[in-house]
């Protein structure tokens, strides 16, 4: 009977803390989808300039762009509320997605394509 009970208190704790992390998973999903994309090298950027803000907004919300400049292959990820955006290259890019499907996050960060 006391083995029950025992058994019955861990999962009980199990499932609270699982229900707390995923919690805590869907408040801070942005700052970890920010830290990752740092941890996979993308560049933090701040626009110094008006246009370079107006095409900061104007980039889609929670979705990486990939834009090709001077022959070059951009991808971005705007963070307008805190006015910058997370700049990488392909290798980054690539490394991204290797260190969302090694944290096993199934949604993946959907890319988009602008040409300019």
């Amino acid at each position: 009977m006391k083995q029950i009970r025992v058994s019955f208190k861990m999962i009980s704790v199990i499932t609270l803390l699982a229900l707390t992390v995923g919690c805590a998973t869907t408040q801070t999903g942005t700052q970890n989808r920010e830290s990752m994309l740092v941890a996979s090298g993308f560049k933090t950027v701040t626009p110094k300039t008006t246009a370079q803000q107006q095409k900061l907004q104007n980039l889609p919300a929670g979705k990486v762009t990939m834009i090709q400049k001077h022959g070059k292959t951009y991808y971005i990820f705007p963070d307008p509320a805190q006015n910058r955006a997370y700049v990488g290259g392909p290798n980054e890019y690539q490394a991204y997605q290797q260190l969302r499907a090694a944290n096993r996050i199934s949604k993946p960060l959907r890319c988009t394509r602008m040409q300019r």
